[in-house]
């Protein structure tokens, strides 16, 4: 590939990531929508290299207990097989077989976990622990309570959405997928935490 042409598609990538970022706050359903139909990768690849630079950055703040090019390993391959699963789990009930829309949606939908987790480990960096029980101690853990909980559910939402536009399938059908999966992998998560690989799941 040209070098002109890799820089200006990484740009591209890095605009559109961004730019769809801030309208799956505003709007989530229609931009879920237009990613699941979306052909261009490169977006991947951006969302895949700051899932990177989090790692780099975190093991910097707060020391992981393996390297965090294995622990970034492990992160793909969770999102392989997630990914594998629900696209399995569609061709069994709806017989529709493009993994694509898969990949595209659940990347973006990783833009919660790598804003909370990215703000978290800052947090930990500027304000250390143990943290005091004074006003303004009380008030920031309300406020990063507040901040988490909405994280979570714009998370939820975008993984339901995700779901509901790569698979077209009803909300009975999604929801068992996702009990199914989760009765997987709370086992797996619980024997990632015990290998000390991660505390919490990035999913």
């Amino acid at each position: 590939m040209d070098f002109k042409l890799m820089i200006s598609t990484i740009i591209s990538g890095v605009i559109l990531v961004g730019l769809r970022t801030v309208q799956l706050i505003r709007s989530p359903y229609k931009t879920i929508r237009i990613i699941s139909n979306d052909v261009n990768y490169s977006q991947i690849y951006v969302i895949f290299v700051l899932i990177y630079l989090y790692f780099i950055f975190a093991d910097f703040v707060k020391r992981f207990n393996y390297a965090p090019t294995l622990i970034y390993a492990v992160f793909l391959l969770n999102f392989l097989l997630s990914s594998v699963f629900f696209y399995f789990m569609n061709v069994v009930q709806i017989k529709r077989s493009d993994i694509r829309p898969f990949i595209m949606t659940f990347a973006y939908s990783l833009m919660p976990s790598l804003i909370w987790f990215t703000i978290n480990t800052s947090l930990f960096l500027i304000f250390p622990p143990p943290r005091t029980s004074s006003i303004l101690g009380t008030l920031f853990s309300i406020f990063f309570i507040i901040f988490s909980m909405g994280m979570l559910f714009w998370k939820i939402q975008l993984v339901y959405l995700s779901l509901r536009f790569a698979t077209k399938a009803s909300f009975l059908s999604i929801a068992y997928a996702v009990i199914l999966y989760l009765c997987i992998f709370a086992p797996y998560s619980v024997l990632l935490y015990y290998a000390g690989i991660f505390r919490i799941p990035f999913i």
